[in-house]
């Protein structure tokens, strides 16, 4: 009896196969276009770029792949700065106030 539902999401998601990589592909040409365009404005190039073009796919590849390896990187900054503030409010002592 648990097989079925499962047998029913497995077979859902495989059907939707196509519209998942259209959405992943399309997102990888946006990032890869916004980056290469903020790129060649910061260096101060025309950013006279075509509509379709490999390139932003791999710019966007690129892109994905820094952001995923930055996030463990900014973990370990916040977890630092995170241990820097917990352990002086742990020395401090309990204030007692007497009324």
């Amino acid at each position: 009896m648990g097989e079925k539902p499962f047998i029913e999401k497995v077979g859902g998601v495989a059907g939707k196969w196509t519209a998942y990589s259209a959405l992943g592909t399309f997102l990888l040409y946006l990032f890869g276009y916004l980056t290469l365009r903020f790129q060649l404005s910061t260096y101060g190039v025309a950013t006279n770029l075509d509509i379709f073009d490999e390139k932003y796919l791999f710019a966007g590849c690129r892109f994905l792949v820094f952001l995923v390896s930055a996030v463990p990187n900014i973990l370990i900054i916040i977890l630092v700065l995170a241990a820097i503030g917990y352990v002086p409010y742990k020395l401090m002592p309990v204030s007692s106030t007497i009324i």
